[in-house]
This record gives C-alpha cells, sequence and structure tokens, in this order.
C-alpha cells in the first residue's frame, strides 16, 4: 500500500530545498487520497494560493501533510506507507533539512500513515533520527550475502545447467557484487539480454 514515493538524487538541486519535497509528497497524496485531495483545495481556496509561500518548512508540513491527513475520517482505513528513498542525498554529512524536519515531524502524522525512509548510515540522518528505532541493513550481513547467491542460483539456473564450476561462478559473482543488489539484478538482466 505505497501511497507515496519520492527518490533523493544528489545531483537534483530542486530535490534538495525540503519544501520541494514537502509540496511534492502533499500533490502526489493528493492524486491517490479523494478525501484529503478536497480539503488541501478548499485550504488553498479559501487563504489564497500564496498562503504558503512565508512559512517555515515545519509550518508547511503541518498545512500540507498533518492538518489535512488528520482531518480525514479514519474509519479503519488500511495502512499506507509513504517512502522516502536516498534521504542521505538531500543533504551532506554535516546538515541535512529533510532528516532534521522529518524526524521532528513524522510523528505528528495520522496512525494510518507509515513512512519507510531508507538512507546510508551518514552523520546528519543519523543524528536526525537518533531517538527512533532504526533497522539498519548492512550489505555484509551474511542473511543479506545469502539472499544475492539465492538470487544468481534461481535466475541463472538455466545459463548454469551442467556448468561443471557452477559454486564457483556464484561465489565470485557474489563477491564482484559487494553485497549490492542492484549489481546482482543488473547483471542477471544483462546475462538474460545476452548483452553479457
Amino acid at each position: 500500500h505505497v501511497m507515496c514515493g519520492f527518490f533523493c538524487e544528489w545531483d537534483k538541486d530542486g530535490q534538495k530545498i525540503t519544501r520541494n519535497v514537502i509540496k511534492s509528497i502533499s500533490f502526489k497524496l493528493a492524486t491517490r487520497l479523494p478525501d484529503y485531495r478536497k480539503i488541501l483545495l478548499a485550504k488553498i481556496i479559501a487563504r489564497g494560493s500564496d498562503f504558503l509561500s512565508g512559512m517555515s518548512d515545519s509550518d508547511l508540513f503541518d498545512q500540507l501533510l498533518t492538518q489535512p491527513l488528520s482531518e480525514l475520517i479514519d474509519g479503519g482505513r488500511e495502512r499506507c506507507l509513504l517512502v522516502i528513498d536516498g534521504l542521505d542525498e538531500a543533504g551532506d554529512d554535516d546538515n541535512n533539512p529533510l532528516a532534521d524536519l522529518l524526524a521532528d515531524n513524522l510523528y505528528k502524522l495520522p496512525h494510518w500513515i507509515g513512512v519507510v525512509l531508507t538512507s546510508r548510515p551518514e552523520g546528519a540522518v543519523k543524528r536526525a533520527f537518533g531517538r527512533y528505532n532504526t533497522f539498519e541493513c548492512n550489505p555484509l550481513n551474511r542473511d543479506h550475502e545469502a539472499d544475492i547467491k539465492e538470487y544468481f542460483e534461481y535466475y541463472l539456473a538455466k545459463e548454469l545447467e551442467g556448468v561443471s564450476n557452477r559454486s564457483e561462478i556464484v561465489e565470485k559473482l557474489l563477491d564482484n557484487s559487494e553485497g549490492s543488489f542492484l549489481y546482482a539484478s543488473m547483471f542477471v538482466e544483462g546475462v538474460q539480454k545476452k548483452e553479457i
């Protein structure tokens, strides 16, 4: 039930501006939640479209997300998710305004909204979310490595059928992946397309 996904990219200056991220999330939610869209539009029409311009990032989060979402009838809604990927890329190791804003405001969202944030363990993000119970996915973890190995074995089964050094090949691929599932999936795709 992912309602909204936002993918931070280090080379996109506009995405580093916290208020643009808030507005983007609000827009994406409005396309998926008609009752939220109705409340949000009524608020903008009543106050004028420029009422948001002088607000702090925290007030903007409150006006576009917290308040309108809290006004919705819960009525047993299924839990939905907001996903923000690459949060570390919205700042640097010393300063990440988006991480600070989210850490200070996420608890204000209604209980039926869950938030999944992904980030490398950089200083500013770790400081911002230090009080939260976070889950660290270490690419060098044995379980993670076993998942990638199983992925190679399953998706390359046809190509490796009858190959005598099959396990050596899979182990070499696992070493080359250095814990990156993206590497594994792109390699498999290349093999299946006969590019590799």
